[in-house]
């Protein structure tokens, strides 16, 4: 930080973060490791769903908390929503020239070990450019019995469809149990 400029830190950053207990904590762990790795004082604000959205779209904030979604699991989704120049998630305002130029080759790529490398040539690019600090990454584990019918898990597709409740059927064992 000193390199930087910031020798006695930055103070009064504004960190906002999306009401609930579970982003609370996750807000409260990152201004503890922004004070205790960079000197960077932050305060939390929550705001309700709604408002959170509002104050992103017109990038009222410093920092916040918040999550990569997709509506599939393909790098494409969100790594041009969140990363692109433009991006309609880049609430980061990043924007790197050579990510999206990969990121174009990417998504026409019809070879899937050819694209597998152009995703992974612009992670590293997201490696060494971090417009985001991840903290932690969810998993997601989906049980059903078996005679719960109409749920499809292929290729890590079900988590994009987990709340998704029109192609379900219970067969007769299900009522009988």
């Amino acid at each position: 930080m000193e390199e930087a400029g910031y020798a006695d830190g930055i103070q009064n950053v504004d960190l906002l973060w999306r009401a609930g207990p579970f982003r609370e904590a996750a807000a409260q762990v990152a201004q503890l490791e922004f004070q205790r790795i960079l000197g960077i004082k932050s305060e939390l604000r929550a705001a309700p769903f709604a408002v959170w959205f509002e104050e992103l779209a017109n990038r009222n904030f410093d920092v916040t908390v918040g999550a990569i979604a997709a509506p599939f699991i393909d790098p494409s989704a969100y790594l041009n929503s969140w990363y692109r120049c433009g991006g309609g998630e880049n609430h980061s305002n990043y924007c790197n020239a050579e990510f999206d130029a990969i990121m174009d080759q990417v998504d026409v790529e019809p070879d899937a070990d050819k694209r597998y490398e152009l995703v992974q040539q612009a992670a590293r690019i997201l490696d060494n450019d971090p417009p985001t600090i991840e903290f932690w990454y969810n998993r997601t584990l989906a049980a059903w019995r078996t005679c719960v019918h109409g749920i499809e898990g292929k290729n890590g597709a079900l988590v994009h469809n987990l709340d998704r409740m029109d192609t379900v059927w219970l067969d007769g064992e299900c009522q009988a149990q």
